[in-house]
């Protein structure tokens, strides 16, 4: 049984993100719930690494979930997969080592969710405080579907 937990606008945000970005780029067989607490300290570690210190000093535990990451996403196979955007992803991919392609496809989902969640979370936050435009976008709507 799923329980509800709280977890303020932004955890939400994140929550409704992570799942449906991984799973639309790298389908099902990415295990987007595996993926979701390495990228949450991947996100919250990025900034180590404009640090010139060592790696074994400070970014340990950042360097560690990025290679989980990758590693589970260069054996996602996405080839069969038809979506504009995982077919550029594949072109992209044949041009480099093999090697690359893990971190290549960790990049370009994290730089997804930092894109998307702070859009979501102004969203929710613009439509609770301002309660008239969602009268507007549903008149939106309804004229769109007419």
């Amino acid at each position: 049984m799923f329980e509800w937990t709280e977890t303020g606008l932004y955890g939400l945000c994140s929550t409704l993100v992570y799942e449906s970005i991984t799973t639309t780029f790298y389908g099902e067989g990415a295990d987007a719930r595996s993926i979701v607490n390495e990228l949450k300290i991947l996100d919250t570690d990025v900034h180590l690494l404009a640090y010139p210190s060592p790696c074994r000093w400070f970014k340990l535990n950042l360097i560690r979930s990025k290679n989980k990451i990758a590693k589970r996403l260069s054996s996602v196979d996405v080839n069969d997969m038809e979506h504009i955007f995982v077919s550029r992803l594949n072109d992209l991919a044949n041009g480099i080592p093999k090697e690359d392609i893990g971190p290549m496809k960790t990049a370009t989902l994290w730089a997804s969710y930092g894109n998307v969640i702070p859009s979501i979370f102004w969203t929710y936050f613009y439509l609770r405080y301002y309660p008239k435009v969602v009268d507007i976008i549903l008149r939106e709507i309804e004229n769109a579907s007419s």
